[in-house]
């Protein structure tokens, strides 16, 4: 009788999943078309459209893209070629085959196909945090966190920057945590294929790989070393060829542009000032606490505290089992699945966190002989 309470119980839960994302759905729709032009927008249209004209020159194809966007700059003469284009060439060329040349018309297409992508990694960010907790009610909490949380609400509908990054980092965390449980080829496949793909919206995703292939190598499971080094490779051919298709920039020359972009990354060449606590400062020399005051700043305090408490959990996982690590029969940072879960998205954010805190305050101390790229 309880099991059919229990089961009761889960199918209106369910329910209720359903009924979300349907009016979520809906809602973002209807309100779309709503928000103006961001500060970027225009600069990231024109970096599918650099993208876009190098694709058609590199394949000798008779078009001709001024009827859409006149003069497009060269590739090799572009100040912002290194940029990421998962979401600025699709844009483009969608734009070009459905022949806009409205202005408004060509924002709005972007608005909605950044929600609709955004849309999608929340029903995949729901289905990571089910995979963690095991429960729908927690996840569906989770979810509306995510949704819910002012800036990426707002921004979920013209930041195809920031957003796409987002979404694209979602979906390689989920798909990553599938590949670490269970490392099947299909597994492997769709891990290194949303990895190569948040790289090539931000280069800086490529961290991700390096924190993936330590867990897998580190984790003293079933698998010996051979049989990691062979997944390993899979993935990393997988990886590496979706890295350089899905980036026209690195067709040439690919090894040196790659290197390049990942320079562009550290110094970018942004000089422009910030308010911070009523004084503009530059940007590249912003304190370590910027990021902290600003993330505290404009997430809603009950937000906070569930994340902050998420984090002082994980992290105390993590420690307790490096100093009780010598007694765990197979040496790992982790008992169980869960606990790997944990710590795996705890390293992706930790790690990330400190180094730019690091490199940004290496920078201050070394009188501005380097720079790290601070303002997104």
């Amino acid at each position: 009788m309880q099991d059919i309470k229990k089961r009761n119980i889960f199918l209106k839960i369910d329910f209720y999943i359903y009924f979300f994302f349907i009016i979520y759905f809906i809602l973002g729709i209807g309100i779309y078309d709503d928000y103006g032009i961001s500060f970027d927008e225009n600069i990231n249209r024109t970096n599918g459209f650099v993208s876009l004209n190098y694709v058609i020159n590199f394949f000798n194809l008779n078009f001709d893209l001024n009827p859409f966007y006149k003069n497009v700059p060269q590739i090799n003469k572009y100040i912002d070629r290194e940029y990421g284009i998962v979401f600025d060439l699709p844009a483009a060329a969608i734009e070009v085959i459905l022949g806009i040349k409205n202005t408004k018309a060509i924002y709005l297409l972007r608005h909605l196909m950044t929600f609709v992508i955004f849309f999608l990694s929340t029903i995949c960010f729901y289905f990571l945090c089910l995979n963690i907790f095991k429960d729908k009610l927690i996840s569906l909490i989770g979810l509306i966190i995510l949704i819910f949380s002012p800036r990426v609400f707002a921004e979920s509908f013209y930041n195809s920057k920031d957003i796409i990054f987002l979404s694209f980092f979602i979906f390689s965390i989920h798909t990553n945590v599938k590949f670490l449980i269970f490392k099947s080829n299909t597994n492997i496949f769709f891990a290194a294929l949303f990895s190569a793909l948040m790289t090539d919206v931000r280069v800086i995703g490529i961290f991700l790989i390096f924190i993936t292939f330590f867990f897998l190598f580190f984790h003293s499971g079933k698998l010996n070393i051979k049989e990691k080094l062979l997944i390993f490779i899979k993935y990393l051919f997988i990886y590496t060829v979706t890295l350089f298709v899905f980036w026209p920039f690195l067709w040439e020359n690919s090894f040196s542009n790659l290197l390049d972009a990942l320079s562009e990354f550290k110094n970018y060449p942004w000089n422009g000032d910030v308010l911070y606590f009523g004084e503009f400062i530059k940007a590249k020399f912003v304190p370590w606490h910027y990021f902290l005051v600003w993330f505290f700043i404009t997430t809603p305090l009950i937000f906070f505290i569930i994340i902050f408490c998420g984090f002082l959990f994980s992290g105390k996982i993590l420690i307790n089992n490096l100093i009780n690590v010598e007694k765990n029969k197979n040496a790992n940072l982790w008992n169980n699945q869960y606990e790997m879960i944990l710590i795996y998205i705890f390293s992706i954010f930790f790690i990330p966190f400190f180094a730019i805190i690091f490199l940004t305050q290496l920078y201050i101390q070394d009188g501005g002989n380097y720079t790290f790229y601070t303002h997104h």
